[in-house]
């Protein structure tokens, strides 16, 4: 007898603990790394507001 379901449990295992670490990753970094991870979420959602006419001037 197969089991096929296991094959489906196994691959969402692994997500979510590919999830849970990398969520441990992004917290140890934030909190041991704040000022350059301040600096970097800075620069990634607001950099792009800049209009690129004020960039080049």
């Amino acid at each position: 007898m197969k089991f096929r379901w296991v094959k489906k449990y196994l691959y969402w295992c692994i997500t979510a603990l590919l999830v849970i670490m990398g969520g441990i990753g992004v917290f140890y970094f934030a909190i041991f790394y704040s000022n350059f991870f301040l600096f970097f979420i800075i620069r990634l959602f607001f950099l792009p507001l800049i209009p690129p006419n004020l960039i080049i001037w």
